[in-house]
């Protein structure tokens, strides 16, 4: 079948994925399309995920603290540091900082990026990776900040710098997760400084000034006429278009927990030489334009894992990503308690 009778074929489910988290311009035709984007689709999307996500937010607001929400709302993202009791927070750096099991490892450009996710089977393994998923403030304030009930994924997450020889990782570059709200959460294992590549985010990036809806229309135009995947780039002169400053680096010490509105626009820091850091990562993306919270349900949740297992097999046996045994736990001997 040529491209031109699968579009054809495809046109009722691209039309539907206008109302989902789809947001690559050059994968999908509506979505994408020049005259559609000309007309504003993107910006309905935007400004309708927007308003549909603060209802979330609305329902959700006696999850977190009402000065903490301000801030989440005000900065895009929230520091709340010496978050655990130093004896359970030394439990849970020591497993995972001496994790020597399998682990799904990307790379991009000269960083790898390694992950263990942490499914119910898994976390039967980890004893206080488990703790920390149940402790009420963290998954609760995950939720809010998600604006979802449904649970993030969970993972114990090392980003190496300058592990291999390689291109400019893209994660470095000034870039928006998405089209609307999204959580991302890292709860460091170590101190982040600005020698091992700091997370870096441009404050109220996320908010949707009028300045920045324009901004999304021209873009919306720029990204439907190269057919661009995935997330929205900004180069030095989109910054200047915005009137926003360069990133700054969230440089915090170890047990410190960061949730972020990765909407927003950030990147990776740059390291100084060959640099690890080991954290525990979560993530959660849904679909924006569904008004209602979702479920937390163990077995949906279990469910969920196994399709991600199926889909991890996949992604390993076409080569997006290694299986490999975790080698960190070496350049780490002075945080083993």
């Amino acid at each position: 079948m040529n491209k031109s009778l699968r579009n054809l074929a495809l046109l009722p489910v691209w039309i539907l994925s206008i109302f989902s988290k789809s947001k690559s311009f050059g994968e999908n035709p509506v979505v994408g399309s020049y005259i559609l984007n000309l007309l504003g689709l993107h910006v309905f999307r935007l400004l309708l995920a927007h308003g549909i996500s603060n209802f979330r937010f609305f329902l959700l607001s006696p999850l977190m603290p009402k000065e903490e929400r301000k801030r989440f709302h005000e900065d895009g993202y929230i520091v709340l540091k010496d978050f655990l009791p130093e004896e359970e927070f030394a439990a849970l750096q020591h497993e995972a900082i001496q994790y020597s099991g399998q682990v799904a490892e990307k790379i991009e450009g000269d960083t790898a990026t390694d992950w263990v996710r942490l499914s119910p089977d898994k976390c039967k393994e980890l004893p206080a990776c488990k703790r920390m998923l149940d402790v009420p403030g963290y998954r609760k304030r995950l939720q809010y900040c998600a604006a979802t009930l449904r649970p993030p994924l969970y993972y114990i997450q090392a980003i190496r710098h300058n592990y291999v020889s390689g291109e400019k990782d893209p994660q470095k570059d000034v870039h928006s997760d998405t089209f609307h709200p999204t959580m991302k959460a890292w709860f460091y294992m170590v101190d982040v400084t600005p020698e091992n590549g700091p997370f870096k985010y441009i404050k109220g990036s996320h908010k949707l000034s009028w300045s920045k809806i324009k901004w999304e229309y021209r873009k919306s135009l720029r990204e439907a006429r190269a057919g661009t995947d995935g997330s929205f780039r900004a180069t030095e002169e989109d910054l200047k278009e915005l009137g926003y400053d360069q990133p700054k680096a969230v440089c915090v010490p170890r047990n410190t927990l960061v949730i972020v509105n990765t909407h927003g626009y950030h990147c990776r820091g740059q390291a100084n030489g060959a640099q690890t850091r080991v954290e525990i990562w979560a993530f959660s993306r849904v679909n924006p334009f569904n008004p209602f919270l979702g479920l937390s349900v163990k077995l949906l949740e279990k469910v969920r894992h196994k399709i991600i297992d199926k889909l991890t097999d996949h992604q390993s046996k076409s080569g997006k990503l290694k299986v490999v045994t975790a080698n960190w736990s070496s350049e780490f001997k002075q945080d083993a308690k």
